[in-house]
């Protein structure tokens, strides 16, 4: 998939942090709109910039499908996941070591909690691992 955006800011490493406008597809799944902390009209996407763009240029960034999927589940579905099988586990076993003991429910809670933020922590070392299917600046729109 390939969108133009606009860099607002350079970042270490040789990345840039880039702005799309938000168009009529866009604006049907609302998806990007939730994700980014900027404003319903703009997206905002960290990619690679090998091209050495500067802030303000106009660049076409290729966003790999594949990559936009598997962070989506990565991001959303595994920690929702593991926090439910944290819970469920120690809820049952909890259970089976003392019954009746409403402490093994804050106990569980937290473990579904604790679970959650290691999902989180994998998503991030697999999207570093992953870098070679993160967004790139394929090239520079000039005038």
């Amino acid at each position: 998939m390939l969108e133009i955006g606009t860099i607002k800011e350079l970042l270490p490493g040789q990345k840039a942090l880039i702005s799309f406008s938000t168009t009529d597809a866009c604006q049907k799944c609302g998806a990007c709109g939730k994700l980014s902390p900027a404003s319903q009209d703009e997206r905002l996407l960290t990619a690679e910039n090998s091209l050495r763009a500067i802030e303000g240029d106009r660049v076409e960034v290729e966003i790999s499908s594949s990559h936009f999927l598997g962070m989506t589940f990565m991001v959303f579905i595994m920690p929702l996941l593991a926090f439910f099988l944290g819970y469920a586990l120690l809820a049952w076993v909890g259970t089976r070591i003392i019954p009746n003991l409403s402490i093994f429910k804050w106990v569980s809670i937290a473990s579904g909690v604790l679970w959650m933020f290691i999902a989180f922590v994998a998503a991030k070392l697999v999207d570093a691992k992953l870098g070679s299917l993160r967004p790139k600046i394929t090239r520079i729109i000039h005038g």
